[in-house]
């Protein structure tokens, strides 16, 4: 392999490659802990200037792909000792960077710059959070020659998309997967081009190993310093497919190669005219979020902000089955239930107040699920509509800067659809997470009626599957009236309220007295 910063050396000569023993820290402790003990020798080789891979070749491409940064904030995630934030800075951004090693954050801290520049902010955490980092709060986030050792990488990529604001960017520069393959031979031909030769082995395995890394020794010396750190190999289509996934528009891939006269001036960089040595990539972040049936591609946020309305009348575990599939197949963490106040669709006898307290005793031992009486606030009949505005105001333009919002349902909601309020703010606004006693093939739109006419819209479905429990809450309300205690289908717990409120249950029988 090819030593990725400063002259051209073979991976058998250079570095030694090991798969990563079980450790008892994780994976992102140990790569702070190289990245601390790295920290004085790669600040000192960047401050040295012999890094003529990142001034001559990589910085040119980049700066070029970013374009004009005055007046913008921008996040550095992995800014290392803070060169590429230092840059910026002088360009006229307002900058933060993030990394997880604290000793190169605390070189970076001490690097000068002049007064008339804004100095870069630096936070310590894990660029796959970034925590600390508000939601829609940067122009740009930029991440160099950093994602190729860090794993995750779809969780790094919705914590990008988080934080930029719709409309930003994010601009990635990587080492080239193809050329972090182990080269097994290299050579310079007579017609002045290069022959590579390269090993059978799986390409982009995605198996981590650590590896360690030489670089040229500074004037006067012999010792060669070097480095450690985790390099997870991965394919192009790797990193192209997570900003996808992850919700962004990919809207520049480049190979950048070395010019000939900068070959001459640099010479170990001439083999890279035949093989790509960086791949660079920019994306967008949608202004509106496009409706798609990317199945399984809920972002970070939606996972956090799943709704669930149900009438609850009563709660049964057929409800309960249904967001414990949603957090163990859509990786969802937090569901907020709202019992309805009253349905226009169903008719209830039932108070609000004992619904609730039914339902908070079916989801009382789910991690994650919170059961909230706002309806019980709302006019009554409560409409989902009626729910989502008070929740997220204004709702009807929600969408256009942010995620839709996942709102868990069963699949007789396209059969009522021209029943709800407001059917196309929702329509535009939600992604619905569909949970089928029966699978099906999903519509991509939905008409409606309205005064100009048919109207047809795009409707964004995510499919839950799931086992789920043939019950109905009519089934158990009549099981309940003829005095059966039906606890396959209720938690005992919600069957003690109902036996002590009297709820559901067959009317006392009366004494008739004889006419006078």
């Amino acid at each position: 392999m090819l030593s990725f910063i400063s002259h051209p050396v073979t991976f058998a000569a250079t570095a030694k490659r090991s798969h990563p023993q079980s450790r008892p820290q994780s994976r992102l402790a140990h790569i702070q802990d190289l990245w601390d003990r790295n920290s004085t020798v790669w600040s000192e080789m960047v401050a040295s200037g012999q890094d003529k891979f990142r001034r001559r070749f990589h910085d040119p491409a980049f700066f070029k792909l970013l374009g004009p940064v005055e007046g913008l904030t921008i996040l550095d995630a992995g800014c290392g000792e803070g060169y590429i934030c230092r840059s910026l800075a002088r360009k006229g951004a307002r900058v933060t960077g993030v990394d997880l090693s604290g000793a190169l954050l605390t070189i970076a801290q001490k690097q000068p710059l002049p007064q008339k520049y804004p100095p870069p902010q630096y936070l310590q955490g894990s660029i796959t959070t970034l925590k600390g980092i508000k939601n829609n709060s940067q122009d740009r986030v930029i991440s160099t020659m950093t994602l190729m050792d860090t794993p995750h990488l779809a969780k790094v990529m919705a914590s990008f998309f988080r934080v930029l604001k719709p409309g930003g960017e994010c601009v990635i520069t990587l080492k080239h997967p193809i050329s972090t393959w182990p080269v097994v031979e290299m050579h310079t031909q007579d017609d002045g081009s290069t022959m590579v030769k390269l090993p059978n082995l799986p390409y982009g395995d995605g198996r981590a190993f650590q590896k360690t890394v030489s670089f040229a020794p500074k004037p006067g010396e012999s010792i060669k310093p070097t480095i450690e750190s985790i390099h997870i190999p991965r394919k192009v289509a790797d990193y192209i497919n997570s900003l996808i996934d992850a919700g962004f528009e990919v809207t520049k891939v480049t190979e950048p190669l070395p010019s000939e006269a900068l070959c001459k001036e640099v010479p170990w960089l001439k083999p890279y005219q035949s093989i790509p040595f960086a791949l660079m990539l920019k994306a967008r972040k949608p202004v509106t979020r496009k409706p798609s049936l990317l199945f399984g591609a809920l972002t970070e946020w939606q996972k956090d902000h799943v709704i669930y309305g149900l009438s609850a009348d009563p709660p049964h575990k057929g409800h309960r089955n249904l967001i414990a599939a949603a957090k163990r197949h859509l990786g969802v963490r937090h569901v907020r239930v709202f019992p309805s106040a009253g349905s226009p669709l169903k008719s209830s006898q039932t108070p609000f107040s004992d619904r609730l307290e039914m339902t908070r005793r079916l989801f009382a031992r789910i991690k994650g699920v919170e059961v909230l009486d706002l309806c019980g606030r709302l006019p009554a009949p409560t409409r989902s509509f009626d729910l989502l505005e008070a929740l997220f105001q204004p709702f009807q333009t929600w969408a256009k800067t942010h995620d839709r919002i996942p709102f868990l349902c069963g699949n007789d909601i396209f059969e009522q659809f021209a029943r709800w309020k407001n059917p196309k703010a929702l329509i535009e606004n939600l992604v619905f997470v569909v949970a089928d006693r029966d699978p099906k093939v999903y519509p991509t739109s939905v008409t409606l009626q309205t005064e100009a006419g048919p109207e047809t819209l795009p409707i964004v479905i995510e499919p839950l599957a799931h086992n789920p429990m043939h019950i109905s809450s009519t089934e158990i309300k009549k099981s309940l009236a003829e005095g059966n205690m039906p606890t396959e289908a209720v938690p005992r717990d919600v069957l003690r309220w109902i036996r002590k409120k009297g709820l559901y249950l067959p009317p006392p029988e009366t004494t008739s007295k004889p006419a006078p």
